[in-house]
């Protein structure tokens, strides 16, 4: 205990001046190696001694254990935290549980974190917050030879490049997870192709009126390239409110719910191959579930054109990306046929992008403020 006594007076605290009385931080990092020399009663008296001596020198002492039965959490603590890991696929997974905090409001008892690069860094919620006010046109990344960029350059790397023409890409969004985290992902993939002069053509969840979706991509690019290498299919049924935007839309809004569904399909082979006469290679997106849920007697048809679709697509060497749910039929063709399985999951109120086939990569998404148009800040679980 004295050659402890004598080691708080000599420890400083190197982020105060140094004309400032210096404060005790201890690390106590041997902590386990010293309870496995004492008996219980000793392990209390000594976290007493020096709780002790620490409050008598202003400072601070973090007990660093793997066996929490070493401590005595109901009255000398006044923190318990506990760092644990787990894996999901061959991923791993990093969470810190704040059980105790004396003094302090928890808003959070469970924190994804990271230690990847070697810094500590929390996983924060996805913020559906996009910022109008500082719009900038979108900077594309250009495409390769064999290869589309996503318009994000950290996605690119995993990647190794991008998406190879002629991929088919599943990605399957968990219950848990808010549709918006789409929205970052997969509007740069539209505004990288509008851009660059490609065909983007987005079939939109028919539960949404089609400016729900435009709103995120028409402010960010040029007009004329939006007037001829963009199309979306949806709900576009106008209210009083979206009146005074009727004109600047209807170029590349087309209604899109027919009363069956190979009427449906018949019209998206249709723009598809329209756009792709214009452009020297294409981007098609669609939500199959919502398009399960509007033809529910007519699973054996989507199913069928999920199939041709790929392989319209494949052959033309465009890009295909399809979402879908758990449970739904959509998502296991989809599965099947794919290239590369994307899933977004939570993970302790953060949204997780995995690949799954293969396994390239875990992020934790995040919506990137700064870029003046919606884009995804990807940070590694690791």
């Amino acid at each position: 205990m004295n050659t402890l006594s004598n080691r708080i007076q000599k420890i400083e605290d190197p982020f105060i001046p140094l004309k400032e009385k210096p404060r005790p931080f201890i690390i106590l990092e041997i902590w386990d190696n010293i309870t496995n020399e004492l008996d219980n009663n000793d392990i209390i008296r000594t976290q007493k001694i020096l709780s002790s001596l620490i409050d008598k020198n202003g400072g601070f002492i973090i007990f660093l254990t793997e066996d929490m039965n070493n401590t005595d959490m109901d009255n000398l603590i006044d923190g318990i935290i506990t760092l644990e890991q787990s894996f999901y696929k061959s991923y791993r997974l990093r969470e810190m549980q704040i059980y105790k905090l004396k003094g302090t409001g928890i808003n959070r008892s469970k924190i994804a974190f990271t230690l990847a690069n070697g810094m500590f860094r929390t996983f924060s919620p996805l913020s559906h917050k996009v910022n109008f006010d500082k719009k900038n046109n979108f900077v594309f990344l250009p495409h390769k030879e064999k290869i589309f960029s996503t318009g994000n350059q950290r996605l690119d790397n995993k990647l190794h490049g991008g998406f190879k023409k002629g991929s088919i890409i599943s990605l399957e969004i968990e219950e848990e997870v808010d549709r918006f985290a789409f929205v970052p992902i997969f509007v740069p993939l539209v505004l990288n192709f509008v851009s660059q002069s490609y065909g983007a053509l987005v079939i939109s969840a028919w539960d949404q009126h089609t400016l729900a979706v435009t709103r995120y991509i028409t402010p960010f690019v040029n007009k004329k390239f939006l007037n001829k290498y963009f199309k979306i299919i949806g709900r576009a049924n106008e209210t009083k409110k979206d009146k005074k935007h009727s004109e600047q839309i209807s170029s590349y809004i087309i209604p899109g719910i027919e009363s069956d569904f190979l009427n449906t399909f018949n019209m998206w082979e249709m723009e598809y191959e329209d756009l792709r006469n214009r452009t020297e290679g294409c981007l098609v997106t669609v939500d199959f579930s919502f398009v399960e849920l509007q033809y529910q007697n007519e699973l054996l048809n989507i199913q069928k054109a999920i199939i041709n679709f790929t392989s319209s697509i494949r052959s033309s060497n465009d890009l295909l990306i399809m979402v879908s749910r758990p449970n739904y039929k959509s998502l296991e063709v989809m599965k099947s046929v794919s290239d590369i399985h994307l899933k977004l999951l939570e993970f302790n109120g953060a949204v997780m992008l995995a690949a799954i086939k293969p396994q390239f990569f875990l992020y934790n998404v995040q919506t990137d403020q700064n870029a003046g148009y919606p884009r995804s800040h990807f940070i590694e679980s690791s």
